[in-house]
């Protein structure tokens, strides 16, 4: 797998670029990330960004193989398929086929086909044992970490000993942190055959499903359906997940960064016949191109700048038929840099709300169409704060004074000062004050 994610950045330069993006628990092998976009040595750039991940749990190879097979397909068809060159023209898209390679190395050794998890020495003995060591990382996520897994290290879903307790899992956290895909897609596989061939997303919660259950349904439902099964009979299954299957990742990305998060689990098994793999992977990019295709045909960007300055701002938006409180779903913010946020929705008007502290609240309403992406810039003004403390000190409640020392009889104090008796001081805004 190294050799080959340097071989594509050596002959694909103007396109590919690999980044270590951490490093592992026990060996601190490096955990490769594989760029594809134009000019890749760009670091920062105002595109669309999508996460493939494979090889959470070590014996699960398929996740690597596709990965790797999407990476081979972008590269080598970028000059001879429109839509190819346009998904790496237009998307910035990341590629971790191997975020386990602890795991994977018992595997390759041959000391356990079946090893799932990480090589956390569980018991500090300073030797790898297989009945106790390890952590299963889609356990390690910190979401309702508590209600996932095994809390017994010889377990193989022992989730660890707190959230993002494994460096492995951190690198993904990270780089989510730095990117805030709009899209991810983890390649997995499962050792029972009746669990194969499925995609799971983000989630019931018990009689509550998720705040964009009815946008990421519809694009899971079609990205299955372009996925024929093994037996060529039918599609994979589009499935939601559970919330309370604690410490995933696909809800944690959800949560936090509001990701389109999927699990695709691959195939029937763990490990098919060689000879099969490149069709397996051949059936699942259908999906993946649909999935592309989809970000580019139509979705929600709205960049927010300051109006006196021109600059770019963090800020809150809301999309109230989406909407949430942060018990359920962490605010949904543009990134710093090019204050822009993605989401994607299906068509139709959708009312919107722009927020950010010591700024007017802007309320509007958008129409995402079918064919095309709406881009709009929306501009926050400034409030005018004054910011003071009194000089005196507080002897009853309603003994307030302001800035000259004067007494103050009114509760809020005139002139618009508001005030907090939260300490012996007091200390205003002045909002927008008449002259």
């Amino acid at each position: 797998m190294v050799d080959e994610l340097h071989y594509l950045q050596i002959n694909y330069p103007e396109i590919c670029k690999v980044y270590t993006i951490g490093y592992s628990q026990r060996f601190n092998l490096p955990i490769l990330a594989l760029r594809i976009t134009s000019y890749p040595y760009i670091e920062e750039q105002d595109k669309p960004t999508i996460l493939f991940d494979g090889i959470h749990h070590a014996s699960e190879i398929l996740g690597c193989e596709m990965c790797l097979y999407i990476a081979n397909k972008l590269t080598s068809q970028y000059y001879s398929d429109s839509l190819i060159k346009s998904f790496v023209d237009y998307l910035d898209i990341w590629l971790v086929p191997m975020v386990n390679p602890d795991g994977h190395y018992i595997t390759e050794l041959g000391l356990d086909s079946l090893w799932r998890k990480n090589l956390r020495d569980n018991n500090y003995n300073g030797r790898i044992d297989l009945d106790y060591d390890g952590v299963d990382l889609n356990r390690n996520y910190d979401f309702l970490f508590q209600l996932g897994g095994s809390n017994e290290p010889n377990n193989r879903y022992y989730r660890g000993p707190y959230p993002f307790s494994e460096p492995e899992v951190c690198a993904i956290r990270d780089l989510a942190e730095r990117k805030r895909f709009i899209l991810n897609v983890s390649f997995h596989s499962d050792k029972d055959p009746r669990m194969g061939e499925r995609v799971y997303y983000p989630w019931r919660w018990g009689n509550s499903f998720s705040p964009d259950y009815l946008h990421i349904k519809a694009l899971t439902d079609t990205f299955a359906l372009n996925i024929i099964n093994d037996a060529n009979n039918g599609t994979y299954l589009s499935i939601h997940g559970k919330a309370e299957e604690g410490g995933l990742e696909r809800n944690y990305l959800y949560y936090a960064y509001g990701t389109f998060a999927f699990t695709c689990e691959m195939w029937r098994g763990y490990y098919p016949p060689e000879e099969k793999v490149d069709t397996i992977c051949e059936r699942v990019f259908l999906g993946v191109k649909y999935l592309l295709k989809r970000i580019l045909q139509s979705h929600l960007t709205i960049r927010v700048l300051d109006k006196k300055t021109g600059l770019p701002l963090k800020a809150e938006v809301r999309v109230l038929e989406a909407y949430a409180p942060p018990e359920t779903i962490l605010p949904r913010y543009t990134d710093p840099i090019f204050g822009r946020i993605r989401r994607i929705l299906k068509p139709g008007i959708y009312n919107i709300e722009v927020l950010k502290e010591g700024y007017s609240i802007v309320k509007f309403a958008i129409e995402i169409p079918t064919n095309y992406i709406k881009d709009t810039t929306i501009f926050l003004e400034p409030e005018d704060i004054i910011e003071g403390r009194f000089r005196k000190e507080i002897i009853k409640e309603k003994e307030l004074f302001d800035l000259s020392g004067r007494k103050s009889e009114s509760y809020p104090l005139k002139t618009g000062i508001f005030f907090s008796k939260k300490k012996k001081y007091v200390n205003i805004k002045i909002i927008n004050p008449t002259p």
